[in-house]
């Protein structure tokens, strides 16, 4: 069976993982408190913000995830 190529995600879909990435962002960003390097615990931060950015982007359903239209 093909997929076709206009299908895109359901909003259940987008949800599930947007928030979940978006959650593992936030948890990643916080957890970086517990590092006693400091350039390390900037790196992991920043890792943090960027998961988080890719969980918004989800959500938005912004150009990385969207799906081209044909018309």
């Amino acid at each position: 069976m093909t997929k076709d190529v206009n299908q895109t995600d359901c909003m259940p879909c987008r949800l599930i993982s947007g928030f979940g990435v978006f959650g593992m962002g936030i948890y990643v960003h916080f957890q970086a408190r517990y590092y006693k390097n400091v350039f390390s615990k900037r790196i992991t931060q920043s890792l943090g913000i960027g998961v988080c950015g890719i969980g918004i982007a989800r959500l938005l359903d912004l150009p990385p995830f969207r799906k081209e239209r044909k018309s």
